[in-house]
C-alpha cells in the first residue's frame, strides 16, 4: 500500500513539475528580479537616488502634493506609496493626467523633488504583468493560482519522497555530491535545496495563492459613508492633505504612513495605510482631513484576511523580514528556476536511458566470407 502511494506521489511530483515547469521559470524569474526593484532602478537611473534626510521623519507628503500640482497643471493626486522594505527610496506618486490618463512618477522623500525622468516604470509594470497574470489576463491569473497550489504539494511530496533516503543514507541526503557526475550532482541540488527551503517556498506558493484570491474576492472594509463637504473636488490637494496628515499624527504620533490615498469622486474620503508599534492599521479621515471616521487594526481580522492583504503582501516579498527575507525570496525564486530546469533535465535524461535500455542489441555479424580462389 505504501510502495503505490509513494508510486502515484513520484507519478504526481513528476509530471505536475513538468506540466508547470515553464510556469514556474516565468513566476520564479520575474519575481526574483521583482525583489530588488527599487535597487536595480536606481543602479539603472542614477536619478532615481534620494538626497540624505537632514533631520529624522516623516516624508514631506504635502509638499510632493504640491509639487505635482505646480509642474503638472490639471494632474488629480491619486496615490503616495513609501517603500516599505526601503523607507529611503523614492515615493511612488501615482496621478490622473486629464488627457493622458494613470501615470506614474517618483519623488524624493526629502526634499520632495519630482522625479521626472524615464525610470523604466514601464518594463516593471510588464515584470508584475508577467509574474502575476502571465501577461495573459484573468486566464494567466488562474494557472499562476493552479501553479501555487501545485508548487506547494509537489515541496510537500518531494519531502516525502526524500525522508526515506534520508533514513538509509543520511550523509548522501543531506549533501551534495560535487564530484559525482553531472546526473549525481543536479540530483542532488534538485532534492536538497527544496527540502533546506521548503518552509519558505511553502509560504510563497501559500501567499501567492491568498493575494491571488484577494484579487478575485478582495476583503470589504467597512467605508465610510460620510458625505463630501460643500465644494469638495476630486484631487483636493493642499491644505486639506495637511490637515489630514495632522488630524492623523494626533490619533497615531509615530505612525509610518506606508500609502495615501486621497479623495475621489466615488469614495470621498482619505485612507492612510500605516504601521504602529501595535501592528498595521487603516484610517479613513474625512475629505476637509479634520475628522477621523474610523480607524481598522490589521490584528482584529482573521488570520486568512490578514494574508490576503498587507500581512500577506509582506510574507510575500520578504521585506517582513526586512533585507534578510528579501534575500530569502531571492534565492527561493533562483531555486524555483533551477529546480524546473534540473526536473525537467533529468526526466529526459531518465526517458532517454529507459528507451536505451527497451531497444535491442544489434546482433553480430556471423555472415564469413569465402575467400577468393
Amino acid at each position: 500500500m505504501l510502495r503505490s502511494a509513494n508510486a502515484f506521489f513520484l507519478w504526481f511530483h513528476r509530471w505536475s513539475g513538468i506540466a508547470f515547469a515553464a510556469v514556474f521559470i516565468l513566476v520564479a524569474l520575474s519575481g526574483t528580479v521583482l525583489t530588488f526593484r527599487y535597487e536595480l532602478q536606481q543602479a539603472m537611473h542614477p536619478e532615481m537616488q534620494v538626497e540624505p534626510a537632514d533631520v529624522d521623519g516623516a516624508p514631506d507628503f504635502t509638499a510632493i502634493a504640491a509639487n505635482l500640482k505646480s509642474e503638472i497643471p490639471g494632474a488629480r493626486l491619486n496615490f503616495l506609496q513609501q517603500n516599505p522594505a526601503q523607507p529611503e527610496f523614492p515615493i511612488r506618486v501615482v496621478y490622473e493626467h486629464p488627457l493622458d490618463g494613470f501615470d506614474v512618477l517618483y519623488a524624493d522623500p526629502h526634499s520632495a523633488r519630482l522625479i521626472r525622468s524615464d525610470v523604466g516604470e514601464g518594463f516593471w509594470r510588464w515584470m508584475r504583468e508577467l509574474h502575476i497574470f502571465l501577461t495573459a489576463g484573468m486566464p494567466g491569473l488562474f494557472i499562476v493560482f493552479a501553479s501555487a497550489w501545485v508548487l506547494m504539494l509537489c515541496s510537500a511530496l518531494g519531502l516525502w519522497l526524500w525522508v526515506p533516503r534520508l533514513a538509509r543514507k543520511p550523509q548522501v541526503a543531506l549533501g551534495i555530491r560535487w564530484r559525482s557526475g553531472t546526473r549525481k550532482l543536479l540530483l542532488d541540488l534538485h532534492n536538497t535545496t527544496g527540502v533546506y527551503l521548503l518552509l519558505p517556498m511553502m509560504l510563497l506558493g501559500l501567499t501567492g495563492a491568498t493575494l491571488i484570491l484577494a484579487r478575485l474576492s478582495p476583503v470589504d472594509l467597512p467605508e465610510p459613508t460620510a458625505p463630501a463637504p460643500a465644494g469638495f473636488s476630486a484631487g483636493t490637494l493642499g491644505e486639506p492633505l495637511e490637515k489630514a496628515l495632522a488630524t492623523l499624527a494626533a490619533e497615531a504620533p509615530a505612525a509610518f504612513v506606508r500609502q495615501i490615498r486621497l479623495p475621489s469622486a466615488d469614495l470621498p474620503s482619505f485612507r492612510f495605510d500605516y504601521d504602529t508599534a501595535d501592528g498595521a492599521r487603516i484610517a479613513f479621515l474625512s475629505a476637509d482631513g479634520e475628522k477621523l471616521l474610523a480607524v481598522h487594526a490589521e490584528s482584529s481580522r482573521s488570520l486568512w484576511d490578514q494574508l490576503k492583504g498587507e500581512f500577506g503582501v509582506a510574507i510575500h516579498e520578504g521585506y517582513v523580514a526586512g533585507d534578510f527575507g528579501r534575500w530569502i525570496v531571492f534565492i527561493c525564486g533562483i531555486t524555483l528556476t533551477t529546480g524546473s530546469v534540473t526536473g525537467v533535465w533529468l526526466w529526459l535524461v531518465a526517458r532517454r536511458r529507459r528507451r536505451l535500455r527497451r531497444e535491442p542489441l544489434p546482433l553480430p555479424d556471423t555472415h564469413h566470407h569465402q575467400p577468393a580462389e
